[in-house]
């Protein structure tokens, strides 16, 4: 009897697998989650085109007065009165104590800032005069032109067109008319040559 009871559990200890570690849980993969959303960065804005370079001189035209505190304002044939800066009592000597009918080339700003007084003068009306132009006296002349082309008139002739004049420099004063101008001129028409002054403008926009 204690020989069978052996028997069995010597069996039993045959069938059963030797002891060992636990077998290794399965690995389970995570879920992949959806991709991230991707979102596009703003384009950066346009570059700004470069700054136009500073404004050359203008020509401005009107009347010129000196204040009592000193400063000197030009008020111009369109638009409100203005302060300039600059001292033109170089070109005012002799022509009154103002106001003076005036062509100035100035730099823009507030005062303007004066360049050059192209044209002074006490009397007469610089708003109906042709720009650029020329005129003299004994006998009375005048010359306007635009580009290479020019208007010649004197009052015994009709209008005639000159392709040819000189300009040279000044200043230049017109004593019969009382008048300052920048530019001395000179033209020649059927062989006959006339002397006088000239208003030069710049090509800019003249008020």
């Amino acid at each position: 009897m204690n020989i069978a009871i052996l028997l069995v559990l010597g069996l039993a200890c045959a069938a059963s697998p030797p002891a060992g570690p636990p077998p290794a849980a399965p690995v389970v993969a995570p879920a992949a989650s959806p991709p991230a959303e991707v979102t596009a960065a703003p384009a950066p804005p346009p570059a700004l085109p470069p700054a136009p370079p500073t404004s050359g001189p203008t020509t401005l035209r009107g009347s010129l007065a000196h204040e009592a505190s000193g400063a000197w304002t030009l008020t111009p044939c369109s638009g409100v009165a203005t302060a300039v800066s600059g001292d033109p009592t170089s070109a005012l000597q002799g022509l009154g104590a103002g106001p003076w009918q005036v062509v100035i080339d100035a730099l823009p700003g507030s005062p303007v800032a004066l360049v050059e007084v192209a044209y002074a003068s006490p009397v007469g009306d610089i708003c109906r005069t042709p720009l650029p132009s020329a005129r003299g006296t004994e006998p009375g002349w005048a010359l306007r032109w635009t580009g290479s082309k020019g208007t010649f008139e004197t009052g015994a002739q009709p209008p005639q067109t000159v392709d040819t004049w000189t300009l040279g420099p000044g200043p230049c004063h017109d004593g019969a008319a009382g008048a300052y101008y920048h530019r001395s001129a000179s033209v020649t028409v059927r062989g006959i040559t006339y002397r006088g002054c000239a208003i030069v403008a710049f090509p800019a926009a003249q008020q």
